[in-house]
């Protein structure tokens, strides 16, 4: 709903607001880290089986992942379609009224989940337009 009074009159959510949260909630555990689904656990830890030795005193194998560095989403696996679902129900329960996450694993691929349907799709595009590439007319609608 849109606020109809106050310093937000005619915001759905104040982008301060969004962007605090998404910082807190998905940046902070997956910007420039290592992430591991769940299920993968056991197969990192054996991979780091030295390093978490030297954490013995931690009691299991998150633990020790996480000690060193790495995330572990409790996802399946870390395809984009998954990490685009893992997100938008993140952001949902923080309390964000999203309703389509978009997560771009190349240039030209994304997977889509959208929060109302809780359905995930994958795109493949042949190329992509950046705004410096558009026409002068199509910028203008951007």
């Amino acid at each position: 709903p849109v606020h109809n009074n106050g310093p937000e009159k005619g915001m759905v959510i104040d982008f301060a607001d969004v962007s605090r949260t998404v910082k807190r909630d998905i940046i902070e555990h997956v910007d420039h880290k290592f992430i591991s689904a769940r299920s993968q656990e056991r197969l990192v830890a054996a991979c780091l089986a030295l390093e978490a030795e030297k954490r013995s005193h931690l009691y299991d194998e998150v633990e020790a992942l996480e000690c060193m560095g790495v995330t572990v989403l409790d996802i399946p696996t870390t395809t984009a379609e998954e990490m685009a679902k893992w997100i938008g129900l993140t952001l949902l329960n923080s309390f964000l009224p999203v309703t389509l996450i978009r997560f771009w694993e190349t240039e030209t691929g994304c997977a889509e989940y959208h929060t109302g349907h809780q359905l995930v799709e994958t795109h493949r595009y042949d190329a992509i337009i950046t705004h410096e590439d558009a026409s002068p007319a199509f910028r203008e609608t951007c």
